[in-house]
């Protein structure tokens, strides 16, 4: 009996230190083929070794954050810890997400949009508003037009699935006084979400996959096909038609239909729905209009930019991602934007797209409308502060140490990263104007 027990020791200590090498193994041997992490992954070098760097301990410390991120078997031990935390006790890992009933995927910046949370107030919003319309008529003067698109968001599309403990919706959210507002002045308006609202009780499959953030790949398209028809009846032009030759309805999805499932990185994916995914084309353009759109959004028009939009129905695209990155169609590149020359390149184009979902209506245009009031309705460039601002912004987001605190404040407050920021660059051109009086 003593030398089973001998044995067994033996052998559970054997295992125990197979196990505790199998890390190592693995970085060195690679003998298994992990499967990456998804999600916002921010990478970091090996660093490169240098006798300066040893003695002065920054080799080490480097090191020590390369080794952190890359050891051997990671993505698969990060799997089974998120899987864990979900299973035991319905946590997730990634960043910002929120598991809801029937374990139904939101991000904390949704809901809190949805329960007014951070709601900018009345008067913001009428400056806003008013300042929309202004641009409107005076872009509309130059034979552009300006369009505001009010995109969906999951909180307000499935608040059924919301955990009790976020609290009920609010009337006074950004997205409720605005709409009303824009409506109210004549601002051109699309307001996918309430159209999404009414859609919800007739469509027989789901415009919002359970395990993702954005509008899915079928309900975007329907959400372009219906830009194209508005920009129809603003401008009286024929534009070519999407046809839509049939719909496939799949168990697994198409990016991005599973962007916070992916995130989530899990060891089993969470069971979904089946989801609709449409075969199309787009129409003939002999006889059609050929028109320019810049588009100044935040992610939700990327499903629309990534289905080949030019040359057909446009001829051409400028996406301004959160009007600070100029992505190009259809080649795709992008430069960072320079905020005057993104405004004049407004007379560039015939029609001009303003698309947020309701969690980045707080900061709708990022800059944008103010900029483009100034220059077209005020006749004069941006403020010196305004750029100032803009400049610190960009200054905080290239440097990584600035950055990666500005994170823990904006975590430790609850408030989105993009306001942190905003906040933060204000604060920095205010006392930098301070100081030159």
């Amino acid at each position: 009996m003593e030398n089973f027990a001998h044995k067994a020791k033996k052998y559970l200590l054997g295992g125990i230190l197979l196990f505790l090498l199998l890390p190592f193994a693995q970085q060195v041997l690679k003998f298994h083929r992990e499967k990456p992490l998804r999600g916002y992954i921010n990478p970091i070098e090996k660093p490169f070794f240098n006798m300066h760097d040893w003695w002065s301990g920054d080799y080490q410390l480097k090191y020590e954050e390369w080794h952190n991120a890359n050891f051997g078997l990671r993505s698969d031990l990060v799997r089974v810890h998120n899987q864990i935390a979900f299973m035991l006790y319905n946590k997730a890992k990634a960043n910002g997400v929120i598991i809801g009933k029937d374990n139904y995927l939101y991000e904390l910046y949704y809901i809190r949009a949805f329960t007014g949370k951070d709601y900018v107030g009345k008067t913001s919003v009428l400056q806003t508003a008013q300042q929309l319309k202004q641009l409107q008529d005076s872009l509309a003067a130059k034979n552009v037009t300006l369009i505001v698109c009010l995109a969906p968001g999951k909180a307000s599309y499935y608040p059924e699935y919301i955990p009790e403990e976020y609290g009920p919706p609010s009337d006074s959210t950004n997205y409720k006084v605005m709409s009303a507002e824009f409506e109210r002045l004549g601002v051109n308006l699309i307001d996918y979400n309430k159209w999404f609202l009414d859609l919800k009780k007739t469509c027989e499959h789901p415009l919002f996959p359970k395990t993702g953030i954005h509008w899915s790949r079928n309900s975007s398209l329907m959400a372009f096909d219906s830009l194209v028809h508005y920009v129809e009846r603003k401008r009286n032009v024929d534009l070519p038609e999407i046809i839509v030759e049939r719909t496939e309805v799949r168990d697994s999805m198409e990016s991005p239909d599973d962007d916070i499932g992916e995130a989530m990185n899990l060891l089993w994916p969470i069971e979904t729905r089946p989801m609709p995914y449409p075969v199309y084309h787009f129409g003939d353009t002999t006889g059609k209009a050929h028109l320019s759109m810049m588009t100044i959004s935040d992610s939700y028009f990327w499903n629309m930019f990534d289905r080949g939009i030019t040359p057909s129905p446009f001829e051409r695209v400028d996406f301004y991602y959160y009007f600070k990155e100029h992505h190009f169609s259809p080649s795709r590149q992008m430069e960072a934007v320079n905020e005057q020359i993104g405004i004049l390149d407004v007379e560039k184009h015939d029609v001009v797209v303003l698309m947020s979902t309701e969690a980045n209506l707080f900061g709708l245009g990022w800059g944008f409308i103010g900029s483009a009031f100034n220059h077209y309705v005020l006749h004069k460039m941006a403020y010196p502060l305004d750029q100032r601002v803009k400049d610190y912004e960009n200054a905080i987001r290239m440097d990584e140490k600035w950055l990666n605190a500005v994170k823990e404040k904006a975590l430790s407050e609850g408030i989105p990263l993009d306001t942190m920021i905003r906040r933060d660059a204000i604060y920095m051109a205010e006392e930098e104007r301070k100081a030159k009086k």
